[in-house]
């Protein structure tokens, strides 16, 4: 992070005021911060947060925003430890996109002494340096040159148009393996966007110079995260694909204005709700016995039709388990926080979120429906589980009914035992809805 950058760690759903001056270690952003913060922005789907009169209101949006004067950091809400949540991010991050988390120890990456992007370029680089002392990644690329002999296939044409310019060489078409390849091409411009967004920290600096060194022959182009994204996977780029997931990431996110060097506007951030899903989702396939499935937002079916008799409104659970193709039960995973002492009994279920478990029960004619929440400190030691039983009418099933769990984050950190415990918890879960898992 750059001399005189002003850093802030917030966490989702905060709201913190904006100040013409700002007083020593005063939680506010000012009025230019806030502005350069939003042109970092500009390369995401939507901003992590609202400006309102006086001050700005975080979303459910974590990760970091980092522009030349101004260096946010969104946390989730859960321990309201920074080391903690920064680790539970990562490891979030890592389990929905498939990554083994053992190198997320905290001794490793320091969870307390850096921000969670300075821990996602430590990742990055760590993932890659191993990589590259395995072997750099090479491919196949079609050559054309002139040579004293013949190599791979001769061009007599070529040499007949060329007349008597040199008569000793020869017109060949070869492949050869380098280095110099899309693949790596696009590795470079991520460690180029990290070293920009290394500024300030000197070990990063030098771990990252470290890296480009090893793609010293690999030419300097401008790579999308798209571009990334479509490169062909195979078996013999099967071990760089870490390394290429977390190259989208420095690539996905960059303003347009990001160059020589300096992180002057970037946002890294990711939807909880999203995150939260997609996490649970990698872990359950992992729980189910033999004989059950699980499908993500799927099977889709429709609500309603319309005058012409075109299907609308499409349904997608987040998760159906299906056994011989029926819907035996269906979770809905939700980002939010559940209040046990509501006084009007809801446990804080929003009353939208029953309305939508109420038409999947009906239309997938599935009694068994669920909604998962992550646990917080006053829901982790309640051994009471709500369910909230459906009053029949019309088609709604009979007996059927909302069970309302939560998923313990407060598990054992660091490494794969945090998986593991996620699985034991998630196998409970599934037993409350009457689902045998396997562990």
């Amino acid at each position: 992070m750059a001399m005189g950058t002003f850093r802030l760690v917030v966490r989702e759903h905060e709201r913190i005021p904006i100040v013409v001056a700002r007083m020593n270690d005063e939680r506010a952003l000012l009025p230019q911060e806030v502005a350069a913060m939003l042109r970092a922005c500009r390369a995401t789907d939507n901003a992590p947060f609202t400006v309102g009169h006086q001050s700005v209101k975080f979303n459910q949006q974590c990760g970091v925003i980092q522009a030349k004067s101004v260096c946010v950091e969104i946390l989730p809400k859960v321990a309201e430890d920074d080391s903690f949540d920064r680790g539970l991010l990562l490891h979030m991050l890592a389990c929905a996109a498939g990554f083994k988390i053992d190198c997320l120890g905290a001794s490793k990456l320091r969870l307390q002494e850096h921000t969670t992007l300075q821990v996602l370029v430590q990742w990055f680089c760590t993932e890659l340096s191993a990589q590259c002392h395995a072997g750099m990644l090479r491919e196949y690329v079609s050559c054309s040159e002139e040579l004293p002999t013949i190599r791979g296939r001769w061009r007599p044409d070529l040499d007949f148009r060329r007349g008597h310019r040199d008569p000793a060489k020869l017109s060949c078409e070869f492949d050869e393996l380098v280095a110099d390849n899309r693949y790596n091409r696009a590795l470079k411009a991520a460690l180029h966007s990290a070293r920009a967004l290394a500024a300030g920290s000197a070990p990063l600096i030098r771990q990252v110079d470290l890296l480009l060194g090893w793609f010293v022959d690999v030419a300097d182009c401008h790579v999308s995260a798209a571009d990334a994204a479509i490169l062909p996977r195979n078996r013999l780029v099967a071990r760089y694909e870490r390394a290429l997931r977390m190259a989208e990431w420095f690539l996905a996110r960059r303003a347009p204005d990001l160059s020589q060097g300096e992180a002057s506007g970037f946002a890294m951030l990711f939807d909880m709700n999203r995150l939260f899903q997609a996490c649970l989702g990698r872990l359950l396939h992992r729980c189910l016995p033999q004989g059950l499935r699980l499908q993500e937002e799927g099977p889709r079916y429709h609500l309603s039709l319309d005058h012409a008799g075109e299907r609308r409104f499409q349904m997608k659970p987040d998760f159906c388990i299906v056994a011989e193709g029926k819907v035996v039960a269906i979770i809905d995973a939700k980002w939010k926080r559940l209040t046990p002492d509501a006084s009007n009994g809801t446990w804080g279920v929003q009353q939208a979120d029953m309305y939508q478990l109420h038409a999947y029960a009906t239309a997938y004619e599935c009694p068994k429906v669920a909604l998962w929440y992550p646990a917080y400190r006053h829901t982790e030691n309640r051994a009471q589980r709500p369910i909230f039983q459906f009053l029949t009418a019309g088609t709604t099933p009979a007996n059927a009914e909302v069970a309302i769990d939560w998923i313990d984050l407060f598990q054992a950190l660091p490494g794969p035992n945090w998986a593991h415990a996620m699985i034991d918890d998630l196998a409970s879960c599934l037993g409350r809805m009457g689902i045998d898992a396997m562990v």
